[in-house]
């Protein structure tokens, strides 16, 4: 079986996300509230707490109920996001900096993805990605090299699935890492890619930052 090898670069795809990372700016509750939000879904160390409007019931958020950050980005992309009813959508975790195809286990952003489909079942789980070795992390070293990462990130597949990708990250700031993975989806088949991630990274103070949002990226 040929495969299509995906070989423009740089691509352009759309993203969808749901908060605002705002990386500068005065201090407010929204801007802590999403800052909280992110760090409990990377995993990262953080101090305080806010609260979550999941289901309608306000829900505590702080280091010891992380699960809340994943619940809360699920009930957004259900009530949030249009998904046809006639087309198979997959969400397809990116791996983390340290996800290789060696490492024995699967990207941190899995959590993410099966917070979703147990939300909406009817969406699968795509877990086919991984890179060949750790990569640097693009938030101690600002380098989002789209050309290494798609050179680096190998489909455990032949061919993929014939469905609607959601590629899908954490936080997206300069695209690259959805882009690399959809020019890497597409390279063994995959026709429709988006990307989505938990938040957007803006340094605009005047963006909204809580709410459904689509880019180009």
């Amino acid at each position: 079986m040929s495969l299509r090898v995906w070989t423009q670069s740089p691509i352009k795809i759309k993203n969808i996300s749901y908060c605002r990372y705002l990386t500068k700016g005065p201090a407010s509750a929204e801007k802590y509230k999403a800052r909280d939000i992110v760090k409990a879904i990377k995993g990262d160390p953080f101090g305080g707490y806010t609260h979550l409007d999941v289901g309608g019931i306000p829900v505590l958020l702080d280091k010891d109920h992380t699960q809340s950050a994943f619940d809360w980005f699920a009930e957004r992309v259900d009530k949030e996001t249009t998904f046809a009813k006639d087309t198979t959508y997959l969400v397809c975790p990116i791996p983390d900096s340290e996800c290789t195809a060696k490492c024995g286990r699967p990207s941190k952003t899995l959590k993410l993805a099966q917070a979703i489909t147990a939300r909406i079942p009817r969406i699968g789980i795509l877990d086919v990605l991984r890179f060949t070795k750790p990569m640097p992390k693009s938030s101690e070293t600002n380098i989002r090299d789209e050309e290494a990462l798609f050179k680096a990130m190998v489909c455990s597949v032949q061919k993929v699935p014939n469905a609607h990708i959601l590629v899908l990250d954490d936080v997206c700031t300069t695209g690259a890492h959805a882009r690399a993975a959809a020019r890497r989806l597409m390279a063994h088949g995959a026709n429709s890619v988006q990307g989505i991630s938990v938040a957007r990274t803006t340094q605009d103070v005047d963006d909204k930052l809580f709410g459904f949002r689509q880019d180009e990226i």
